[in-house]
């Protein structure tokens, strides 16, 4: 690929102007898994086949992240001291990639966008409560910055898994067929 953009396995996002785009939400194949065009799926630089688990969702990976630094966040200073604020902030992030997950592994496409659009309103929950952090005195603006950036970049890439799904199977090739 050409330019700044970055690629990514499952998540079906056209950014707008930064050259982000995933794939992966494509045809669903016998057993189950997600099939993407030949050469069309990128990860780390890295071709990839299919996507078959949760995991291999860049919106969960992107999710697992966030959670990660939430956690380490907020067992630091004054902010591993208050309570209430820290158990909402880690229930906000655990929920963003955990909806992922479960709506990944449901049978009917209501049912995954409905978890998507969760996951996705988590995102701005979660940004919302770092504006608390922030009056709070808990972290500084650099953090919250980082981290706002983060669930953005989720949002986005989620907005993209679901009109991805919502599209349903990728249109087929004009590859040969052998």
């Amino acid at each position: 690929m050409t330019g700044d953009g970055e690629r990514g396995v499952g998540s079906g996002e056209r950014g707008t102007g930064n050259g982000e785009r995933g794939v992966g939400s494509g045809e669903r194949g016998a057993r189950g898994s997600y099939h993407v065009r030949a050469g069309e799926a990128i990860e780390g630089g890295a071709c990839v086949g299919e996507v078959r688990r949760f995991e291999d969702l860049v919106a969960w990976q992107l999710a697992r992240e966030l959670t990660g630094q939430v956690y380490a966040m907020t067992r630091q200073g004054t902010f591993s001291r208050d309570f209430g604020l820290t158990d909402q902030m880690r229930r906000a992030a655990v929920s963003v990639m955990s909806n992922i997950a479960e709506g990944f592994e449901r049978e009917s496409i209501a049912e995954r966008l409905h978890f998507y659009v969760i996951s996705k309103a988590s995102c701005a929950e979660l940004r919302s409560q770092l504006y608390v952090a922030l009056d709070a005195g808990h972290v500084d603006q650099a953090t919250v910055d980082a981290l706002q950036a983060k669930a953005e970049r989720t949002a986005r890439v989620l907005a993209g898994l679901r009109s991805s799904t919502r599209r349903g199977p990728h249109p087929p090739t004009n590859e040969p067929v052998h």
